[in-house]
């Protein structure tokens, strides 16, 4: 036809299909670790797929409840707490967990927005299917 897309329009359609090859790896990656198989109906694989997450968050509460634990046994000892290597050290510790914590949130929201997009999606398609038939 002789007629080509601006080259800002071919880059961003190349964008669009490497991201689109980005999260299928990574949907594919999260459910070989969370034991999934491709041959399971898209219902069980998105149950599995919560559930392994659950695990994963149970685990990490159960870290930070641990970590607290150590925390208020440190504050319960008035002694311990006026050694300035050990409020370094666990001010350190408690800040490194903060930064953990939160950067753990915002691949939560990420994740959780990639789920909804995802679903809005299937959802205009498939209203758009059921107007056309």
């Amino acid at each position: 036809l002789g007629w080509e897309p601006p080259a800002s329009r071919r880059q961003v359609i190349a964008l669009e299909i490497h991201n689109a090859a980005l999260q299928a790896r990574k949907r594919e990656q999260g459910s070989q670790e969370a034991g999934i198989s491709a041959q399971e109906p898209s219902h069980v694989r998105q149950l599995r797929t919560i559930q392994f997450e659950n695990d994963k968050l149970r685990h990490e509460r159960d870290e930070v409840r641990s970590k607290l634990e150590e925390v208020q046994a440190v504050l319960e000892d008035p002694d311990r707490l006026t050694e300035p290597k050990l409020l370094a050290e666990t001010l350190e510790v408690m800040e490194q967990d903060l930064l953990q914590c939160k950067e753990r949130r915002r691949a939560i929201q990420a994740d959780f927005q990639d789920r909804v997009h995802g679903l809005q999606q299937r959802l205009k398609e498939a209203s758009e299917s059921a107007s056309a038939s």
